[in-house]
């Protein structure tokens, strides 16, 4: 049986492809946890999913999470979920 492998885009292809999530999808990435906090106001913060999207130009969808750690690009929202919250957060 063989596999189809995908390769990840470098990040500047990612970068330069850059879409909106849907709103289901950001809902879906807050749900399960993928949540970036940015400070607003004080002692206020501004919650917004850790997930981004990008379209390449060969018509593949990817989901990005990048922190200060480390990046990640996987072809489905759960898979880099996934990864953000296993990787972005560390061990609990």
């Amino acid at each position: 049986m063989s596999a189809r492998i995908r390769r990840m885009p470098t990040m500047a292809v990612l970068e330069a492809n850059r879409v909106r999530l849907t709103p289901g999808e950001r809902a879906a990435a807050l749900e399960r946890g993928a949540v970036m906090r940015y400070p607003w106001r004080g002692d206020r913060f501004i919650r917004d999913a850790a997930v981004w999207k990008s379209v390449t130009p060969d018509g593949k969808t990817w989901y990005v999470t990048n922190t200060s750690k480390s990046h990640q690009a996987r072809p489905t929202l759960r898979g880099a979920i996934s990864v953000y919250n296993s990787e972005a957060k560390g061990p609990s």
